[in-house]
């Protein structure tokens, strides 16, 4: 009798254990990915500058232009050291692919700009595919995209229609959707 209420013990000791470590898990990732409200009121505080026809590029170690970031408008928000972007433009050309084009009505990039979050009508074009969501997010330096929004992708006659996207460049890779339920595909004859 005491052995099996020892190993009841020593049951729920486990049982804590897990509770703990997934818990842990779920804070870990949230202090580990930055939040940026994409709500209409991080585009509403006030600027310290606005700068009118934007062009930022970035250039390799070659002297060739690898990126370049064009706006009508950018303002800088300095209570969370965000950039707020009209008519967000941005070029990519990494070595050995076709050049990256996303396009979008308004966006938002973090201080260091690490992150580019492209908001509304957003456009992405490589080659001849095209991309469109209303929302996108760019991590740069992982040369990764991400969107949990509708997104319809075009290339001749394939279309493929998902709720959601992860596109990881570096290991050429698409995920689509959750679970496979939401991904449409389509090839017209």
């Amino acid at each position: 009798m005491l052995a099996l209420r020892l190993s009841s013990w020593q049951g729920l000791g486990s049982l804590a254990l897990v509770v703990m470590l997934a818990g842990l898990s779920v804070w870990l990732e949230r202090v580990s990915e930055p939040k940026v409200q994409m709500q209409d009121a991080a585009f509403d505080h006030a600027p310290d500058v606005l700068v009118n026809g934007v062009r930022v590029a970035l250039v390799g170690g070659d002297a060739r232009m690898q990126q370049v970031l064009l706006a009508e408008r950018m303002a800088h928000h300095p209570d969370d050291d965000t950039y707020t972007l009209d008519a967000p433009q941005l070029w990519r050309q990494a070595d050995g692919q076709s050049a990256l084009y996303v396009e979008s009505r308004r966006g938002l990039a973090s201080g260091n700009g690490e992150n580019l979050y492209f908001l509304d009508a957003v456009r992405v074009e490589r080659g001849d595919l095209t991309m469109k969501t209303d929302y996108l997010r760019v991590m740069v330096s992982a040369d990764r995209a991400h969107t949990d929004k509708a997104v319809v992708i075009q290339q001749g006659r394939m279309r493929i229609d998902a709720i959601g996207m992860t596109i990881d460049n570096a290991r050429r890779t698409v995920d689509f959707g959750s679970g496979g339920n939401r991904v449409r595909s389509v090839y017209e004859k």
